[in-house]
């Protein structure tokens, strides 16, 4: 904080740094924002897919491509691959879509730098297909496995907890 002795003082402080100093403002942004989200995809596209699935479905989706597990041109590029997803399972589809969008997110997890994560993305986008079918055929052998009575079955969110009394 300032203080001044006289008004005078502070009228004359006023006065030097209005006339005295010039300071250099830059209008060059330089900050830069990637939009990582869309990539290049118009969104009016992805929402128009987005409506042809259920709900549930929809919002798994649609959370992959806002966590950055898929982008927007993998997504359209997978679009037969969920519709056939939705017929054939129906209301496991989205169940089967989080494995898939996880097991996804630990293979990116695991790799370090953007060019390379390019490179590899634009590489593993023909293979997005296969690792769909085999996270789908996973999920299938795990629900065909024969549980105890009473047990519930795998990946149903279920939780056991004990309370102490």
């Amino acid at each position: 904080m300032l203080a001044f002795s006289s008004q005078s003082d502070t009228d004359m402080f006023i006065y030097g740094c209005r006339n005295r100093l010039h300071p250099r403002y830059s209008t060059q942004h330089h900050v830069r924002i990637h939009d990582h989200v869309s990539s290049g995809i118009p969104t009016e596209k992805l929402h128009g897919f987005y409506s042809q699935l259920p709900y549930q479905l929809g919002f798994e989706v649609d959370k992959a491509n806002l966590d950055s597990v898929l982008i927007g041109i993998e997504i359209l590029s997978l679009k037969e691959d969920i519709l056939a997803l939705r017929a054939e399972h129906g209301d496991n589809a989205p169940e089967i879509f989080r494995s898939f969008a996880s097991e996804l997110e630990g293979h990116s997890a695991s790799r370090k730098g953007c060019r390379k994560r390019q490179a590899q993305r634009k590489s593993s986008q023909e293979n997005l297909p296969s690792l769909l079918r085999l996270v789908t055929l996973d999920f299938i052998r795990e629900h065909q496995k024969p549980r105890p009575l009473l047990a519930p079955p795998p990946q149903s969110g279920v939780y056991l907890s004990y309370h102490l009394i």
